[in-house]
């Protein structure tokens, strides 16, 4: 679910929790899914019903002009299941986890990436109760979620409404290796910075991500580079590799490292000329995680500035 200002889709994510945090065992009120369809060319069919679990018989398939409704309970804020109109469908990843299909919302207009998963009584799944309490610039936003049934009896599956991300920090890996050349270092700041104010956003949380791995990490496509490697890009995986926990850097200890200084100069540019993304805008939670460090964290310049800005990188 992280998302980063760079390249990515929504595909699987692993969390852990401390035991004390109850797991999402059933829908919320009104969040069972009603589909209807209205126009377009057969493909998604239509709903024949609510069935006995609650849930309709919504199958998700390629349809760039069928149009389906549901009845979906939003992300964040108070359960008030709502319709939400999707067209365009089509199946963008898929793995042990299930399937990533990307969508179009008709009222906005917006893509969106709809992860189905097949709800397996015999484990607790913990993703969209996780999901729905995180908030934050740089992870994945959970627009909506809604339940459908599958083709076999007592099959139901959580669909999740996320934004849609186009790239991953493994497609920007591979398309340097397959030029033939390096990652630029900025590149490198960019993008692990985003991460480490992510992750410390989360294990504030009490959440664990088990899964970080290069296709995890979605990115919007603007970012800088300037190839050089500088001796602070080793002091500092030499910090984040140290065997005992107490010596290693945490999250925000490893933002605040001197080999993001770059990131702090207010002169530091896009190769576009455009400005870097938004990479000061802390939350009183975030400021309150390690308070000793905010006074790097958040250079003078961005103190009593803020704009919008592109290469955001999420965490998925």
């Amino acid at each position: 679910f992280f998302h980063m200002s760079g390249s990515g889709r929504p595909r699987t994510s692993s969390f852990a929790e401390p035991p004390g945090i109850p797991g999402a065992v059933a829908a919320p009120a009104g969040s069972a899914a009603a589909v209807g369809s209205s126009t377009g060319k057969s493909g998604v069919p239509q709903a024949s019903g609510s069935s006995s679990s609650g849930c309709s018989n919504l199958k998700l398939t390629r349809d760039s002009g069928k149009v389906t409704t549901v009845v979906a309970t939003p992300g964040q804020g108070p359960d008030r299941p709502q319709e939400v109109s999707y067209s365009d469908i089509k199946v963008i990843g898929n793995g042990s986890f299930g399937v990533v299909y990307q969508a179009r919302l008709i009222d906005t207009q917006e893509m969106v990436a709809i992860k189905k998963v097949l709800q397996d009584k015999r484990f607790k799944n913990r993703e969209l109760q996780i999901m729905r309490k995180l908030d934050h610039c740089n992870i994945v936003r959970l627009r909506y979620f809604f339940y459908s049934s599958g083709e076999k009896k007592d099959e139901v599956y959580l669909n999740l409404v996320l934004d849609f991300v186009p790239e991953t920090v493994y497609r920007v890996a591979r398309h340097f290796n397959k030029a033939k050349s390096i990652i630029p270092v900025i590149y490198v700041k960019v993008y692990m910075y985003q991460l480490f104010r992510s992750l410390a956003y989360i294990h504030s949380q009490g959440v664990c991500h088990r899964d970080i791995k290069p296709q995890n990490l979605l990115v919007d496509p603007e970012t800088v580079f300037k190839p050089r490697t500088p001796p602070e890009a080793i002091a500092l995986c030499s910090r984040l590799l140290e065997y005992t926990p107490v010596s290693r850097l945490s999250p925000l200890e490893a933002c605040a490292h001197a080999f993001f200084d770059e990131l702090r100069q207010p002169n530091t540019r896009l190769p576009s000329g455009r400005d870097l993304p938004m990479l000061f805008n802390f939350s009183t939670t975030e400021l309150s995680i390690q308070p000793q460090l905010n006074s790097i964290l958040i250079p003078l310049h961005a103190r009593s500035h803020a704009s919008v800005h592109g290469g955001k990188i999420l965490l998925l």
